[in-house]
């Protein structure tokens, strides 16, 4: 029964390395070729390649730009209105003053219409033709000092009644006659202060804008009325200032316009902007032309240098091709080429005959794979025949060992033979276990020492391209040094692992695992289970993540197990696990 448990899993490692084989046997070795090109030629042919193409794309690099037909007009200009153009550069500051003045008081006369706008909003009764009052005009329509004359009459009157009452003839007759006539004259007083005191009588109040007011509204508005007009005035004076400014702008407009400082099209005020971009152009075009003139011999020394460097490297690039029998470059390269190609086929059918080891010969063996299919059929038929058999065999033994339970009457005799058979069944177990583990550890460990056989930069490329996703390119390298791993940040700064924060070290580890993975995918594809990994990570992180794992998930399973549900994942690849009741 063992034996045909080692060749049913013999056989069955065997078809798990059927594909493999066949590569292998597709792959044809490279035919010999005794001329090899060293590296030492290919590193100094692409050294001399890159600076030829530097040398003739940078043809005119040492030579200063010549001046267009505009920055000459330019510069006639200027030296036709010298004096005019320094004038203008050594004043802008001047013209700056004036626009900072005229946008001051644009400001503050917009702030005074705002004052002015809130104070008719705050006073519904104000209307724009109102003026203020003198205190003349205020007294007349006052009727307080009236009436305090008025009652005078009044008072005498009543003092002349109270008297005639109080004393005999001939006073009492001449005290009525007092009362009589100051009652009299009061009535008569009453009746011209009202109808002195309507203010349809006072022609002046319509003049200044009051018609439509009472006498209180008027008296009160008046502090109002003031301040409206103080406003008017401020407003007044602060227009005749911007105007006054504007005037002296377009006279600088003038000027500019006429020296071709300031073109026409510009509709702008900004002129010290235009002036300061001007004279700066104004003084490169200078600069350049001065050395225009300067720069003559020194462009024909850097010339003759550049074609005497370019003639030294053809030299040396035929010299290469020389060495090897060559009639062109493009065969060179073609050769270089053919030969990288078959190190590669090469290197692949080492990888694949240590990858099959001692298999290789046992596949070998068969011609085809349905063959190998047969046999293992066969075997695998047998075992269930002999398990079968096995399986009869025990419960003959169970039914023998009831039969001789029944036999003997000795509880003792028959725990110690239930132990035995028990400890046998232990036995066999733990046996099975360890072989199984002890087989599938040395598996793993040369399935590892395959899988990283000359993979290692490639592992460390796809690495360094996982982390720099996942950091959103905050680190772009990963190194390993003295068995330590550092990592370096866009900025070449060097951090060692202990220095990362969590997130930052988990995202190094899933990265280093996942190319790991993803590199030898081609010799075994491995399930990569994820146990709630990210928690550390911020929104963009977590994105980059499910990027790159969709993207492995093509190739390999991916099982990842959280307690939130991605909002990135298709909803058929989520699998959702009820509670225990």
């Amino acid at each position: 029964m063992k034996q045909v448990s080692e060749q049913e899993n013999l056989l069955r490692n065997l078809d798990k390395k059927w594909e493999r084989f066949e590569k292998l046997r597709k792959n044809k070795q490279p035919a010999g070729n005794n001329v090899q090109i060293s590296n030492e030629d290919w590193e100094k042919f692409l050294t001399d390649n890159q600076e030829l193409s530097t040398l003739q794309e940078t043809t005119t690099t040492n030579r200063v730009a010549q001046l267009n037909n505009v920055e000459k007009q330019m510069l006639i200009n200027y030296k036709a209105n010298q004096k005019r153009m320094d004038y203008i550069r050594n004043q802008k500051f001047e013209l700056q003053n004036l626009q900072f003045h005229r946008d001051d008081m644009k400001s503050k006369l917009l702030k005074v219409d705002t004052q002015v706008d809130q104070l008719f909003k705050n006073n519904p009764q104000l209307s724009e033709d109102m003026r203020p009052l003198s205190s003349e005009e205020l007294d007349q329509i006052n009727p307080q000092q009236h009436v305090n004359n008025n009652n005078l009459p009044l008072l005498i009157c009543g003092i002349a009644a109270i008297l005639a009452v109080v004393t005999g003839n001939p006073l009492k007759v001449i005290f009525a006659i007092v009362a009589i006539g100051c009652g009299g004259w009061y009535f008569y007083q009453s009746r011209n202060l009202k109808s002195n005191q309507k203010l349809t009588n006072y022609a002046f109040l319509s003049q200044k804008g009051y018609q439509t007011l009472n006498r209180e509204s008027i008296v009160n508005i008046q502090s109002t009325v003031i301040q409206l007009a103080n406003y008017r005035s401020t407003q007044n004076s602060l227009s005749d200032g911007i105007k006054a400014i504007e005037v002296d702008l377009n006279k600088w407009r003038n000027i500019l316009l006429e020296l071709n400082i300031l073109d026409k099209s510009y509709k702008n005020d900004n002129y010290n902007e235009q002036i300061e971009k001007y004279f700066t152009r104004l003084d490169q075009i200078k600069a350049r032309a001065d050395l225009n003139e300067q720069s003559q011999s020194e462009t024909q020394v850097i010339t003759d240098n550049r074609n005497q460097r370019l003639q030294e490297i053809n030299a040396e690039i035929s010299q290469i091709v020389d060495k090897y029998r060559l009639v062109s470059v493009e065969q060179f390269v073609q050769m270089h080429t053919s030969q990288v190609k078959n190190q590669m086929v090469i290197n692949q059918i080492k990888q694949d005959k240590a990858f099959l080891g001692d298999d290789l010969k046992r596949l070998q063996q068969y011609s085809n794979h349905d063959e190998l299919i047969k046999d293992l059929q066969q075997v695998v038929t047998r075992k269930e025949t002999l398990t079968d058999k096995n399986n009869e065999l025990s419960r003959q033994i169970g039914s023998l060992k009831e039969q001789m339970q029944q036999v003997l009457d000795n509880t003792q005799y028959q725990r110690v033979v239930d132990q035995l058979a028990q400890n046998k069944v232990d036995i066999i177990e733990y046996y099975d276990e360890w072989l199984s583990k002890t087989l599938a550890s040395r598996w793993i460990r040369e399935m590892l020492n395959i899988a990283t056989e000359n993979r290692y930069p490639k592992m460390m490329q796809k690495a360094t391209q996982y982390f720099a996703l996942l950091t959103n390119n905050n680190y772009v390298k990963i190194d390993f040094h003295d068995n330590d791993i550092a990592v370096f940040s866009q900025s070449k700064n060097r951090f060692d692992v202990h220095e990362l924060s969590q997130a930052t070290t988990v995202q190094l580890y899933i990265s280093l695992r996942l190319a790991f993975v993803t590199e030898i995918a081609d010799l075994i594809k491995l399930p990569i289970l994820i146990d709630d990994a990210f928690v550390d990570f911020d929104i963009s992180r977590t994105e980059n993540v499910f990027e790159l794992i969709q993207k492995i998930a093509k190739d390999n399973q991916v099982i990842y197990v959280t307690a939130s549900e991605p909002r990135l994942l298709p909803q058929d690849h989520i699998l959702k696990l009820k509670e225990e009741a």
